[in-house]
């Protein structure tokens, strides 16, 4: 299978007898690491980009993984509310709650900054208080209804690694 999903067939060629063939060594890559790009846009013409690494990450688990929940990041601060819903969604049968565990990774969606869990205190009735390992280098809520506070909780993130200020020019 070549990741789409199908079964490809690949015959020997015919030159290929079967009495002169030797040993065969049939090798599949397996795609352990996969990683995506997080990339914030500055005022000067430039962004900066993150490379973020996933170690087996399932991809039936996306929906829930990728899922939006409410968190309140405060610009300097390693104190995050969180607020889930709780039981399981009726359409997957998996938990709302959020992927949260020491050492994993939080996205805050407003800003597209990652950090690292450093502790978890989870009362299991929808609230938590996420203690992240250095300050937020943003405030993702505001007046606005539009852009509530949200964060995201993948599964399976190795590390996230800043590649730093990368500048454009515009093609208007």
């Amino acid at each position: 299978m070549n990741g789409n999903g199908v079964l490809d067939y690949h015959y020997l060629p015919s030159s290929f007898a079967l009495n002169t063939l030797g040993k065969v060594r049939v090798e599949v890559q397996e795609r352990r690491y996969t990683w995506l790009l997080t990339v914030r846009q500055n005022a000067t013409n430039s962004a900066n980009v993150d490379v973020v690494v996933f170690f087996k990450r399932a991809l039936e688990n996306i929906a829930t993984d990728e899922m939006l929940h409410d968190a309140r990041f405060t610009m300097g601060s390693t104190k995050v509310n969180v607020t889930y819903l709780t039981g399981n969604n009726p359409t997957t049968g998996l938990p709302y709650k959020p992927y949260m565990r020491r050492g994993s990774y939080v996205l805050d969606a407003n800003n597209a900054f990652w950090y690292r869990i450093n502790s978890v205190t989870d009362d299991n009735a929808g609230n938590a208080v996420l203690t992240l390992e250095v300050p937020a280098n943003a405030t993702n809520y505001s007046q606005s209804p539009l852009a509530p506070p949200k964060a995201i909780f993948p599964r399976a993130v190795v590390d996230v690694y800043p590649i730093g200020s990368k500048s454009y020019q515009s093609y208007q």
